[in-house]
């Protein structure tokens, strides 16, 4: 009974290769847009940093868009998260 309904995607051993490949396109396709945010929320503090110094009369900091990226690693056995800087 169970290998004919979908719950045997849940059962160890089912999943077949198209579905493994799914799931590891939806893990880059989400790797992405966390790299997206990481770096839109890095520019946006910038931008707070730097207007808070303005108001301030300091200058503002000219840094580089270089910040963490969100890297997936051993996709196929632990997956493992973690944060790096791309210098």
């Amino acid at each position: 009974m169970i290998s004919y309904s979908s719950i045997k995607n849940f059962v160890p051993g089912y999943p077949s290769v198209t579905a493994q490949k799914e799931l590891i396109d939806k893990n880059i396709e989400l790797d992405q847009k966390l790299n997206d945010l990481i770096s839109k929320i890095s520019k946006e503090e910038q931008y707070i940093t730097n207007f808070q110094k303005i108001v301030k009369g300091d200058m503002p900091i000219n840094r580089d868009s270089s910040g963490k990226v969100f890297k997936s690693q051993n996709i196929n056995t632990k997956n493992e998260l973690s944060f790096s800087s791309d210098n």
